[in-house]
């Protein structure tokens, strides 16, 4: 009977999880400076009490995000958003360590950037500003 009872329970767990899994919402965005220009590279966070999701920032500015699995979406909710990484190459082509942005929008609780999900068209886009002098 505790065989039979232990498979139910972990029977409903799954199907709990995968329903769980099913309500994501894909989302997918850009970021930019404020004089229109894309960041080219870093990570978009969001986070809230109970979940956590990653974005890799492509070279068009472009980010999908993923939580368990590469590009599966955020479960519906209120999020903080972050932004952070850095450039290897300076403008002169000098390989150094430039931070992306400003320091305060590498801070969810910071950044001022927020985001409730589902959003319109599963699209959030992120403008930072100033655009840093020494970021290409």
């Amino acid at each position: 009977m505790k065989v039979k009872s232990c498979a139910l329970l972990l029977g409903l767990a799954v199907i709990v999880l995968a329903g769980c899994d099913s309500d994501k919402k894909q989302l997918t965005g850009k970021v930019t400076f404020s004089d229109g220009k894309p960041v080219t590279s870093g990570k978009v966070l969001f986070s809230n009490a109970t979940y956590i999701a990653t974005g890799d920032i492509q070279k068009d500015g472009s980010y999908r995000m993923g939580s368990l699995t590469d590009r599966d979406g955020l479960p519906p909710g209120d999020y903080m958003v972050s932004v952070s990484g850095v450039t290897k190459t300076a403008p002169d082509n000098a390989m150094v360590y430039l931070p992306l942005c400003e320091e305060r929008f590498t801070n969810p609780q910071q950044s001022g950037l927020r985001c409730t999900i589902p959003v319109a068209g599963n699209r959030y886009d992120i403008e930072l500003e100033p655009h840093p002098v020494n970021y290409p």
